[in-house]
This record gives C-alpha cells, sequence and structure tokens, in this order.
C-alpha cells in the first residue's frame, strides 16, 4: 500500500533541515564534552547523515549535485568519529570540522535559500 504523505515537499524539507542541523551541532558539542558517550555520538553521526540524504532527495537535480560533495564530506567524516582511536585522538578536530560543515551546509541549503529548488509535491 502506498500512503500518500501528509507534508509538503517543503514540509518534509524543512523538518530535515532542522533535524539534520540539530543531529550534526550536537555531534560537534558531545566530541568537545570530556565525559563524551560514543554510543550518543555515534547515533547523532548517523542521524545527520541520514537527514542530509533527505534534504538532498527533496531538491530538483542541479541543486542536490551541488549538495553532493557536502554529503561526501559529512559520510567522510561521521566514519572517521566512528573509529575509536581516531575519536578519542582528534575529537577537537572532528568538532572544528563538523561546525565548519555546519557553517557551509546552513550558509547554502537552508530553507530560505533552496525554496525555488523544491521538487513539486505530487498530486
Amino acid at each position: 500500500v502506498d500512503y500518500e504523505s501528509i507534508f509538503t515537499n517543503t514540509q518534509s524539507y524543512a523538518n530535515a533541515y532542522a533535524c539534520w542541523k540539530n543531529a550534526e551541532a550536537e555531534v560537534a558539542r558531545l566530541l568537545e564534552d570530556p565525559n563524551r558517550n560514543e554510543k550518543r555520538i555515534n547515533m547523532y553521526a548517523s542521524y545527520s547523515v541520514i537527514e542530509l540524504k533527505k534534504m538532498r532527495e527533496l531538491l530538483a537535480d542541479e541543486k542536490a549535485k551541488e549538495l553532493d560533495p557536502l554529503v561526501r564530506t559529512l559520510e567522510d567524516l561521521v566514519e572517521r568519529i566512528k573509529t575509536p582511536s581516531y575519536a578519542a585522538s582528534r575529537s577537537g578536530t572532528s568538532a572544528r570540522q563538523l561546525s565548519s560543515h555546519l557553517r557551509e551546509v546552513d550558509r547554502s541549503f537552508s530553507l530560505n535559500k533552496v525554496k525555488s529548488y523544491i521538487k513539486e509535491d505530487r498530486r
């Protein structure tokens, strides 16, 4: 059974954007915490990638292609963060890289910047 979404694509993008931004910011914050919880870091890190990919899927092809390098960057960062030896020794560097990545995505892919590139709703 194919259920129709109760949200418009714009609403779905806004939701994915908010979830991505909060998850990625939380990973950066947790990496700086001396009492960090690795399971929480890994959960939020995975979630941030999932939400960024949802954002990508809702964008028109030309705009989605602009987001691709940022998706790959986040995937690479998350892969490194999930490696225990790397995470422990380079958490400050990873937190700064995540914060920089977050600002870059935020600058170019906030809802206001991409509203005209969000795919039309299917009826």
